[in-house]
């Protein structure tokens, strides 16, 4: 009952906290209640507690699976940081021929950092991904075909096989780059698996959502469709127990989809007070992420309006508070692993780290739609200009 009563309290609340204090460490993830939102605590993230700063806009950003470190990628750099000291622990230049890195993530071993980028597509491009030994920061291999374009790939829970969408969708040996298969579908924007690693999902030009099943290849059904999906680089993603299928809509609302019984059952509002969708607007990206213990789901884009991110109770549908402003804003988000953290890569060009509040304390505040030193541009410090050893640049 207090779930929705807290939902409905909140709903129409779209301006960030005011600045202040940071709060108490991070709230961890009950233990034993990821598999039923109902049963967990309610949580949010209105508050700044981390940032790692440098110049150019953070394009994808992913934690290790021990959440200890964080990596993001932004003007043919690679990072990668340690969470709690704030050091640069490895930064990579992007291969020859790479134009825009869009993608990055972790082995599900955490082993393995591997990033995926559009290409020049000239005779010298390298592979669209690129895999690193994060101890030694050495390249292991390169995967997909040079030269040609990555929109968006995703390790399989085994980290044995990845998907990476391009002109179609590729399913890959990661430890040797080989095809497995193909699907030949127009431009993918965003490929997700599902947790038990069955099922492949995979976001076309014409919002068109498609499931394969990864031990054969075989298509297995199409969801929505009747539009065009106008961001360049578009993210889907399946709640931690794989019931649910969450796809932004170019009017920026979410649809949340059974997977197994292929039908909508529920539509996330667009964030309140955001722009309506205009003829012949595009995004470079947008993208949904579930929590880990899937009661709190996220959603933002970068485009010609802004990078606002709107945070959602995943359960009711309520739209709980919006992150960012409509002059600078974030371009990507992903939660650490015990859910304690949500990092946002800002078009203003630096890492942030939001930690986890009940909801509770969080009505509490009673936040009233005052600037935030962290978010408003007016006041952001300009980002620290870091000169990096060229010799840790592998």
């Amino acid at each position: 009952m207090f779930r929705q009563i807290a939902a409905a309290l909140v709903l129409g609340l779209s301006a960030v906290l005011s600045g202040g204090p940071a709060p108490a460490a991070p709230v961890p993830l009950p233990r034993g209640k990821e598999s039923d939102p109902t049963k967990v605590q309610l949580r949010v993230y209105p508050v700044e507690v981390q940032r790692f700063d440098y110049l150019g806009m953070v394009d994808s950003v992913a934690f290790s699976p021990d959440g200890k470190s964080v990596a993001g990628t932004c003007v043919g750099r690679i990072y990668l940081w340690d969470v709690k000291t704030r050091a640069v622990l490895r930064q990579w230049r992007a291969p020859s021929g790479w134009s825009f890195i869009n993608t990055v993530a972790f082995s599900p071993d955490g082993k393995t950092l591997a990033a995926g980028a559009s290409t020049s597509g000239t005779s010298d491009a390298d592979n669209p991904v690129v895999l690193w030994d994060i101890a030694t920061g050495k390249r292991l291999r390169g995967v997909g075909v040079p030269a040609s374009d990555c929109h968006g790939f995703a390790f399989a829970p085994t980290g044995k096989t990845l998907a990476l969408a391009s002109g179609g969708v590729s399913y890959l040996d990661a430890a040797t780059g080989k095809r497995l298969w193909w699907a030949d579908i127009p431009n993918v924007w965003g490929v997700a698996f599902s947790p038990e690693g069955k099922t492949l999902a995979a976001l076309d030009i014409n919002h068109v959502v498609t499931l394969w099943s990864t031990a054969t290849g075989k298509k297995l059904a199409q969801l929505g469709g009747g539009g065009r999906n106008i961001a360049m680089y578009a993210r889907l993603a399946f709640s931690p127990d794989g019931r649910r299928l969450a796809v932004r809509n170019p009017n920026r609302s979410v649809d949340l989809w059974d997977v197994q019984t292929r039908k909508k059952v529920r539509q996330l509002a667009a964030p309140r007070g955001r722009p309506r969708y205009q003829d012949g607007e595009v995004f470079s990206n947008s993208y949904v992420a579930f929590s880990p213990d899937g009661s709190v789901l996220v959603s933002g884009e970068n485009g010609r309006t802004g990078a606002v991110l709107a945070v959602y109770d995943a359960l009711s549908g309520g739209e709980l508070h919006q992150m960012g402003d409509q002059l600078d804003g974030f371009k990507c988000a992903a939660f650490s692993p015990d859910g304690s953290l949500l990092a946002t890569g800002s078009v203003g060009g630096a890492v942030h780290l939001f930690g986890a509040q009940p909801l509770s304390e969080f009505l509490d505040k009673k936040p009233v739609p005052q600037q935030n030193q962290f978010l408003d541009r007016k006041v952001l410090p300009p980002p620290q200009q870091k000169q990096f050893p060229e010799r840790k640049l592998r």
